[in-house]
C-alpha cells in the first residue's frame, strides 16, 4: 500500500497565512465562506499584501477567518463590509439614519456569491496583537479601514 493512500478522500485547508501585527494595504482575492472539518462555519477572506509594515512581504497571500460561531462574528464582517464603501456614502446614510441599511444578510451574501464583486478591491488592515483573556495566548484583531485612513510613512 502506498504511502498516499486516501489521499483522494481528504480536503485541502481552505486558510493560509494569517494576519500578524502590523499596517497592511492589501488586495482582496476573494470573500468566501466554509465549514471546517469540525463542522464550524467560517467568513475568509483571501488578500494580497501590496504594501505593510509587518514582516510579510508585498505579494505575500495573507488571510482573514472569522469563526461564525462567536458572538463578535458578526460585528467583525460588518466592519470589513463597510471598509468597502466609499466613506461619503456611509456618511451620507448616517445623517440620514440609515446606516443600518447599507449592511445586510443580502449584501454579505452578494460578496461571497459567485461573482466575487469585492475581488480587486483595496483596503487597509490595522493588525493588533491582543493577549487573550481565557487562555493568555496571543491573537491578531484584524481592522478593516478605508484606503488611505493608516499612514505607513509614520511607521516605516
Amino acid at each position: 500500500m502506498s504511502i498516499f493512500a486516501g489521499i483522494d478522500k481528504v480536503e485541502v485547508s481552505a486558510a493560509g497565512q494569517n494576519f500578524r501585527a502590523g499596517r497592511y494595504e492589501v488586495e482582496i482575492d476573494s470573500v468566501t465562506t466554509f465549514v471546517s472539518r469540525k463542522g464550524v462555519p467560517f467568513f475568509l477572506v483571501k488578500t494580497t499584501v501590496q504594501q505593510t509594515t509587518s514582516t510579510y512581504a508585498p505579494g505575500s497571500s495573507v488571510d482573514w477567518l472569522v469563526n461564525l460561531n462567536q458572538d463578535w462574528a458578526l460585528a467583525n464582517v460588518k466592519e470589513f463590509a463597510l471598509s468597502l464603501i466609499p466613506g461619503d456614502v456611509v456618511e451620507q446614510a448616517r445623517a440620514a439614519g440609515e446606516e443600518s441599511q447599507l449592511i445586510t444578510e443580502a449584501t454579505i451574501e452578494g460578496m461571497i456569491g459567485p461573482e466575487q464583486p469585492c475581488a480587486g478591491m483595496r483596503v487597509e488592515v490595522d493588525a493588533i496583537e491582543r493577549i487573550s483573556k481565557a487562555t493568555g495566548n496571543p491573537w491578531v484583531h484584524a481592522r478593516w479601514q478605508k484606503l488611505g485612513s493608516l499612514s505607513f510613512t509614520s511607521c516605516l
